[in-house]
């Protein structure tokens, strides 16, 4: 290689000193070589007029494209967040509301026809609505309403209203 001699403005030496850390090259040398070499992405005839140029740019001609999909990805997930968050017009029963008469109903039932297995609760007192697994809803919601509401479990029995 031929050394040169460049004279350059202090404030453009400073951005290739500043260009060439960025992009990880280990001198500015290497990064003024980089981007003359990249320069035939352009063209045999084309004039280099802006060394400034991020080498990424040279080297990598799809950068718009790649931020306008990285824009793109962003703004979906944001409409993806935006869909997630519930509507507070919405008038849907939740979980807690549908599942109040299906106590009522399960604490009738074991009224009624105590004691009770589980299994037993578990198919005649399952809400047809209810949002939750079937084992969830016993273990989450009936089986602790039976519990707050005193009711008793024996082994091999089953549950029963208190007297």
């Amino acid at each position: 290689m031929e050394p040169i001699t460049l004279r350059l403005p202090a404030e453009l030496l400073e951005q290739l000193s500043q260009e060439a850390e960025d992009q990880g090259y280990s001198s500015r040398s290497e990064y003024i070589r980089h981007t003359l070499r990249s320069r035939n992405d352009t063209g045999p005839n084309t004039r280099i007029t802006d060394v400034t140029q991020p080498a990424t740019d040279v080297a990598c001609p799809n950068t718009d494209d790649v931020q306008q999909l990285e824009q793109r990805v962003s703004e979906l997930e944001q409409r993806v967040n935006h869909l997630e968050e519930p509507d507070p017009r919405d008038t849907t029963p939740t979980l807690e509301t549908d599942t109040e008469d299906s106590h009522t109903d399960l604490l009738e039932y074991v009224r009624e026809h105590g004691p009770v297995k589980a299994g037993e609760l578990k198919d005649n007192c399952y809400p047809r609505d209810c949002e939750l697994a079937r084992s969830t809803w016993w273990t989450k919601r009936a089986k602790e309403r039976l519990k707050e509401s005193n009711a008793h479990y024996t082994n091999n029995i089953g549950w029963r209203m208190p007297d």
